[in-house]
């Protein structure tokens, strides 16, 4: 069953977030597949708490996917750019979605202004972008008892390191590579965390 779930999530992992990067409204769809993973997947079987955990679940996927940074998938469109072409990009200097949502201001506490070294910033800004994705995912998945914390915990912290790599190391000239990349490995995360 544990096998059955990797493959199955990788699958459809990779297929919805290549909708969901082409057209937003698929978010919907992750959020449903996810709750219907979790209802048909617990261990507890089908009850009003499962249904409880599987709904918040599934909008936890839809909160954590809405706290977008623009910035960091225009660093991934110009991977190999130099440090002068990043501080002359007009786009990039007028970007705030990471400022409204805290991942600006953490990164920069910890790496400091992107104008030294944006690729840097950018790694260490989307990990924390993919942890402000993933945790709401996980807080019902824990709480309900679907995901021991002792495997949610890691499970985050790999998601968001995958975050940067799939989409640094998948980048084609367009986001879709990528966002197949980064969906087989978070289905394939995120179905292992509920048949654990």
């Amino acid at each position: 069953m544990f096998l059955i779930y990797v493959v199955l999530g990788a699958a459809l992992g990779g297929a919805i977030n290549r909708l969901r990067g082409k057209e937003s409204y698929f978010v919907w769809l992750g959020c449903a597949a996810l709750a219907a993973a979790v209802w048909f997947g617990s261990p507890a079987g089908p009850t009003w708490w499962v249904a409880a955990g599987a709904i918040l679940t599934g909008l936890g996927y839809v909160l954590g996917e809405s706290f977008g940074w623009t910035k960091i998938l225009w660093a991934t469109k110009k991977p190999r750019s130099t440090q002068e072409e990043w501080n002359n990009h007009p786009y990039l200097l007028k970007d705030d979605t990471g400022e409204k949502y805290g991942f600006y201001w953490l990164t920069e506490k910890i790496v400091g202004n992107e104008s030294e070294d944006y690729r840097k910033f950018w790694k260490v800004g989307a990990f924390f972008r993919a942890a402000y994705w993933w945790v709401p995912v996980y807080i019902p998945l824990v709480t309900f008892g679907v995901t021991p914390w002792w495997y949610a915990v890691p499970a985050v912290a790999l998601l968001s390191l995958a975050f940067w790599e799939c989409y640094d190391r998948g980048f084609d000239g367009s986001h879709a590579r990528s966002e197949i990349y980064y969906g087989i490995v978070y289905g394939a995360i995120l179905g292992a965390s509920i048949a654990i």
